[in-house]
């Protein structure tokens, strides 16, 4: 509805008085929306420059890293198996070693 439309409604229905307090009543609606619609811009400008300074990720640079990560778990686990088994070989050399030098001590 125009404002034209809207202000002969109001005349041709109301008094002056009825008209002055709905039109200031109109006027404080639009002025809580208006106060409303400013805070929205102001968080979405906040918003908008967070995401402008934060590093953002397509989908497909969010899944490398995923697996990159996941990999890189994998490798450190492996690692850490590898360094395990080293010693495990290392400690059972020594026992075969230490076995042979008693069999051949005491034939």
């Amino acid at each position: 509805m125009e404002e034209r439309d809207i202000l002969l409604r109001i005349h041709r229905q109301y008094s002056p008085e009825e008209a002055y307090g709905f039109l200031h009543h109109y006027i404080s609606v639009l002025k809580q929306h208006i106060e409303a619609l400013e805070g929205e811009l102001a968080d979405a400008k906040v918003l908008t420059e967070r995401l402008r300074e934060a590093k953002t990720l397509t989908k497909k640079q969010w899944l490398q890293e995923e697996i990159f990560e996941e990999i890189n778990q994998q490798l450190q686990k492996a690692q850490q198996k590898a360094v395990q088994h080293k010693k495990d070989a290392e400690h059972w050399q020594k026992m075969y070693f230490r076995l042979l030098n008693s069999r051949r001590e005491n034939p």
